[in-house]
């Protein structure tokens, strides 16, 4: 009965990290239980051996197939606002802004749904509430292992109520913020990099978007560009790099002043994707966005329209899971 009892509470304790080593510690107790041996009790522990088998493979089904050479990259519908999970094909996991705190439970069921209990890197592009604000639930749902934000030294800031509040959650975490720049190698695994293009080291605008984190996620021979709320501005200033991609988290939900014609022509995506809300006050995507995009015949996502969008990659050639 003590084994029992010690199985029972081994399994309470394993349920919060690890969902194998729980089921058998529960199964465990069950099976050891000192009854007699009816066709009842016959019957209780096969079908509590039958669950523990079927529990365990679908386990291990799981984590064959997320190294399956696939990295996937899942546009979460976050209404007005932009969160992005990447599964990278060596399990490593990104997550890149989490939305307004509104929608923090939309992106953790998108990571429970995924088996996700780690974020390897937390990506906040910039400090405004519909890409951060969210940031403090999932830091305190998730083990987050590295936090990383935009060079800002040359931007003059009064208090910012959304800045604060992560940098308090990430305190209360132990999470030390990582502060990249252009050329930083943010992360990195067996055939993919994910890399800063902007903004530059000691970069000075008048606009807190031109500082957003513009990085491109390379895999095997295909990338995705992911830009935050970049403007022209940021835009203009790394047209000289290598900026090709298949497929462009479209600048500021589509706004006018972003995704300009020279950095249109120097991604040149065959899938565009603009994360936005429905009916939303600013009246986005801009139609003359949406005409730039549809001149260059990029194909249109747009989570107002599909929700969550899942696109994945092998390596040689992306495709839209529909």
């Amino acid at each position: 009965m003590l084994l029992t009892i010690g199985l029972a509470a081994a399994g309470i304790y394993f349920s919060a990290s690890n969902t194998v080593a729980a089921l058998i510690c529960f199964f465990a107790a069950v099976w050891l239980l000192p009854l007699k041996l009816t066709r009842y009790i016959l019957t209780v522990k096969s079908i509590a051996a039958i669950l523990l088998f079927l529990l365990i493979a679908k386990e291990q089904i799981y984590h064959q197939s997320s190294d399956n050479g696939l990295m996937t990259v899942t546009f979460i519908d976050v209404g007005q606002g932009d969160s992005t999970l990447i599964q990278f094909p060596d399990g490593k996991t990104m997550l890149i802004d989490a939305g307004t705190a509104d929608y923090s439970a939309s992106v953790a069921n998108t990571l429970k749904e995924n088996h996700i209990h780690t974020i390897d890197y937390l990506v906040g592009t910039h400090p405004h509430a519909d890409h951060i604000g969210g940031m403090p639930a999932i830091i305190s749902a998730f083990t987050v292992k590295t936090y990383i934000q935009p060079e800002m030294s040359g931007f003059i800031q009064e208090n910012n109520y959304f800045a604060d509040r992560l940098n308090t959650a990430l305190k209360q975490a132990g999470i030390q913020a990582f502060t990249a720049s252009f050329s930083d190698e943010i992360a990195s695994g067996d055939g993919w990099t994910a890399e800063v293009l902007s903004p530059r080291k000691n970069a000075v605008f008048e606009d807190l978007n031109d500082y957003s984190l513009i990085i491109k996620v390379t895999y095997g021979k295909t990338a995705f560009m992911f830009t935050g709320d970049a403007g022209y501005n940021a835009e203009l200033e790394i047209l000289d790099e290598d900026l090709s991609c298949d497929v462009l988290k479209v600048g500021h939900h589509g706004s006018f002043g972003s995704t300009c014609t020279a950095f249109l022509a120097q991604t040149d995506p065959s899938i565009g994707v603009i994360s936005v809300g429905k009916e939303n006050e600013n009246n986005l995507p801009n139609d003359y966005v949406l005409q730039r995009l549809t001149e260059e015949g990029i194909r249109i996502l747009r989570t107002d329209e599909s929700g969550t969008i899942v696109i994945q990659s092998d390596g040689n050639e992306v495709k839209v899971i529909e």
